[in-house]
């Protein structure tokens, strides 16, 4: 198993940044109906996603908006308007949500407003080239870039937990590699220690 996924935060006790998070807001105010996550690559943008997912529902549907059509996209429009079987709330993710067509777009506009029992989550790189119309509908978390010795403490705590060792120079080549992405730094930590130093 890669060190990315064996070191997932699985909740948010083990998320850093999570106390920056509006969790006890949401808990007293309602939770929104629609959360727009946004950040570069690796910054645990689907993480944060899976966890917020799971402490709502175990109703969840995860997709890809480049897999989804319209007709796609206009059956789980229709999902969200229905309560779930199985669970208070459902959940319907939508990952690398800049993917979505203009159409895709309009035809979630109207649900993400008027779906009280579900809550839609969606990830994105590149939250302005969705609309504004779009944008406005959700609350948006940025996830910034992970400092350096957030990064630093996160490599050593792996080292630690696999029995192994790199050089300093080594980790401070997997951290300028990293650029402040968690997954990056993890894949690039796993090539340092399988001794592919080229890869670094």
């Amino acid at each position: 198993m890669s060190y990315a996924i064996k070191y997932r935060p699985e909740n948010l006790d083990h998320f850093l940044g999570a106390e920056d998070l509006p969790i006890e807001e949401w808990g007293k105010s309602g939770w929104p109906e629609a959360i727009l996550i946004s950040g570069h690559s690796g910054t645990g943008k689907t993480t944060l996603a899976s966890i917020l997912a799971r402490m709502l529902s175990d109703d969840i549907t995860e997709e890809n908006a480049g897999d989804l059509g319209i007709d796609d996209i206009r059956q789980l429009a229709a999902k969200g308007r229905t309560r779930s079987l199985t669970s208070e709330y459902r959940v319907i993710i939508i990952n690398e949500a800049q993917r979505l067509t203009k159409a895709s777009i309009d035809a979630l506009l109207d649900p993400l407003e008027r779906s009280p029992d579900t809550t839609w989550i969606f990830t994105t790189n590149e939250p302005s080239t969705l609309p504004p119309t779009f944008r406005r509908r959700t609350f948006h978390l940025e996830m910034p870039k992970a400092t350096r010795e957030n990064l630093r403490q996160l490599c050593r705590d792996v080292l630690q937990s696999e029995g192994k060792k790199v050089s300093k120079d080594t980790l401070d080549l997997v951290l300028d590699r990293a650029d402040g992405s968690w997954g990056i730094a993890l894949a690039t930590l796993e090539q340092a220690v399988l001794g592919n130093v080229d890869s670094v």
